[in-house]
């Protein structure tokens, strides 16, 4: 019979070949430090989900943003180098021009040939755009607010502000401000320095 062998750590008895974990052993983690270590992970979760939240938020304001704008600068190059009026209005359905409303669920852009600012038969649309239902957007304009035109010159002959809001309480808020020139820019605060209002809700009042 053998006397047990020390190797590594490790107690073997040759004998029976059981191995007997010795004090260089490890251990696995106590209930307590495991207890630490979720709390840890939970706190950090706690912080780091809101604020990817908010990014996918401000991503897709400046999205509908960037749409926004490039829908206006194609109305706007498309009047002036096909001499004719190009309309971009509201739309409920993506596919024909809607009534009054403060909320622009989507938009339509078309050159109008029969100048009722609507899209008619024979009339097709150059650019159709659905909003995100995450984001409202709702245009201000005089006389009207279902639609801005833009005359073969590249003037709107008006002045309009297009407001963006994201979703929750209190939401970031972007505009898209059309000239009576036509030309466009974006702000985070309206026409002197105003405070932005969001379009209410769809269904809301």
């Amino acid at each position: 019979m053998f006397p047990p062998t020390r190797m590594w750590g490790v107690d073997m008895d040759v004998t029976d070949h059981k191995v007997v974990r010795g004090p260089a052993g490890r251990r696995g983690l106590s209930l307590v430090e495991t207890a630490v270590v979720l709390a840890v992970a939970a706190i950090t979760a706690a912080i780091a989900i809101p604020a990817l939240g908010g990014m996918a938020a401000r991503s897709r304001l400046a999205a509908e943003v960037n749409a926004l704008a490039g829908a206006l600068a194609l109305a706007r190059s498309q009047a002036a180098r096909h001499n004719r009026v190009v309309v971009i209005c509201r739309s409920e359905d993506g596919t024909t021009c809607a009534g009054m409303g403060e909320h622009w669920p989507a938009w339509v852009v078309f050159a109008d040939g029969d100048g009722d600012r609507r899209l008619g038969p024979g009339e097709t649309p150059l650019h159709v755009h659905r909003v995100s239902p995450r984001v409202r957007l709702g245009y201000r304009g005089f006389p009207r607010s279902r639609y801005l035109a833009f005359e073969p010159t590249g003037f709107s002959h008006r002045n309009g502000t297009f407001t963006l809001c994201g979703s929750g309480p209190d939401p970031e808020r972007r505009a898209v401000i059309v000239n009576w020139a036509g030309r466009v820019r974006l702000a985070q605060t309206g026409p002197g320095g105003r405070p932005l209002a969001c379009p209410p809700a769809p269904g809301a009042g």
